[in-house]
């Protein structure tokens, strides 16, 4: 791996991409590849600089995908699809279809390619149906959100290029978009979730989690103005020799972090336990209907604040059974919880009870993969930190 980190910085310093001599990107125990400070980084030094038009996203790689799905029995007829889309398609062609690319863009990217992570094994999108049950509810859910999207965009993707796209492949190329992008603003790109790039180097920078207060490791974005900008990975505090540069992926809880990226970390400050399975089942289907109804049919999340917050109030009023116009008096603010407190807190308490009940019987399993067993073991917590 290391051969084609070097190799990939060399083709990228040698199409003007500034790669600082304060860092290198190479393997780091337990942590995949990463990137490591060579001397001491001040706060606010750029350590890699993109000229825009070196970036992959949905505006530089548009003529590529269109070249190769004009190849397709109905490619000439598709229709533009989403970034996220996009960009799993080109990177799908980029590795599968790499003869073809490299007529239309002449290879350019291929070192590129050869870095991405082969084995995405750790993400639960990938799990076997066992593996998967061993998983929290929350984690099962956002699973099942995501194998809905990536069959819907793979779908579209294959009518779009009229070529013909293996579902496990396209998954692949899928999750190397989802876990490496970057935020990236296009005015043509209506919809927020499709401002997005990615960035050969800068996607080796691991994630380290925001402060509470916001303060983060370093920063990305675009620099300058006019025909000089710049996208850049900037320190945000100084660095010794040795140290790994990190980067926020935002402020993601350990299950979020594992259903997206694939990992999860250890302290992380953004904790929280996600009770909807459990509160849901309490929930009859007129409940539900009227808890939608009313805005409030969301997800039912405590954090390390043991105040409870009005959604999850609400819900557990619900199902507690008391008077609609109280519930309704409490979601206008009108009144506050006190009254039903001692109610609130026995559905809640019961709930509590059956997480750490949960969480205790599934640690004792010796199948479960370290991400996972980091999970009930922070359910388990913040169950007794609320009971």
């Amino acid at each position: 791996m290391d051969s084609r980190i070097a190799t990939l910085r060399a083709v990228l310093e040698g199409r003007a991409v500034r790669v600082s001599d304060g860092i290198v990107a190479a393997q780091i125990e337990g942590r995949g590849v990463g990137v490591v400070a060579t001397r001491a980084l001040k706060a606010g030094e750029r350590l890699v600089e993109f000229p825009l038009a070196e970036l992959a996203n949905p505006r530089t790689v548009k003529a590529a995908v269109e070249k190769a799905a004009a190849a397709g029995a109905a490619g000439a007829a598709g229709a533009a699809g989403s970034a996220h889309q996009t960009m799993a398609l080109w990177v799908y062609l980029q590795r599968f279809r790499g003869a073809q690319m490299a007529q239309i863009d002449g290879g350019r990217w291929q070192s590129f390619v050869a870095v991405l992570p082969r084995d995405l094994s750790s993400w639960p999108l990938m799990y076997s149906a066992e593996q998967l049950r061993t998983a929290p509810a929350e984690v099962r859910t956002r699973v099942e959100r995501m194998r809905a999207q990536v069959r819907a965009d793979w779908a579209a993707a294959a009518a779009r290029s009229g070529l013909e796209i293996e579902l496990d492949r396209f998954t692949w190329a899928w999750l190397c978009v989802n876990s490496r992008c970057l935020y990236f603003r296009m005015g043509e790109m209506a919809a927020a979730t499709d401002q997005l790039t990615l960035a050969p180097y800068i996607d080796f920078v691991n994630h380290g989690p925001p402060a509470r207060d916001g303060a983060t490791e370093s920063r990305v974005g675009v620099a300058a103005a006019g025909p000089r900008q710049r996208f850049s990975l900037t320190t945000t505090r100084a660095y010794s020799a040795g140290e790994e540069v990190l980067l926020s992926y935002g402020a993601h809880t350990n299950a979020k972090l594992l259903v997206e990226y694939g990992f999860t970390v250890a302290d992380n400050p953004w904790r929280a336990l996600d009770v909807t399975a459990e509160v849901r089942r309490l929930l009859s289907a007129e409940d539900r209907e009227r808890l939608d109804g009313w805005g409030y049919g969301g997800d039912v999340v405590l954090t390390d604040d043991r105040d409870l917050p009005l959604q999850v109030e609400v819900v557990l009023a619900v199902v507690a059974g008391v008077d609609e116009r109280f519930v309704h008096a409490l979601m206008a603010g009108q009144t506050d919880g006190r009254k039903i407190e001692l109610r609130v807190r026995a559905v809640l308490t019961g709930v509590l009870e059956r997480v750490v009940a949960e969480a205790e019987r599934m640690l004792t399993r010796g199948d479960l993969t370290a991400d996972v067993a980091r999970l009930y073991r922070e359910r388990r917590e913040l169950a007794q930190l609320h009971s």
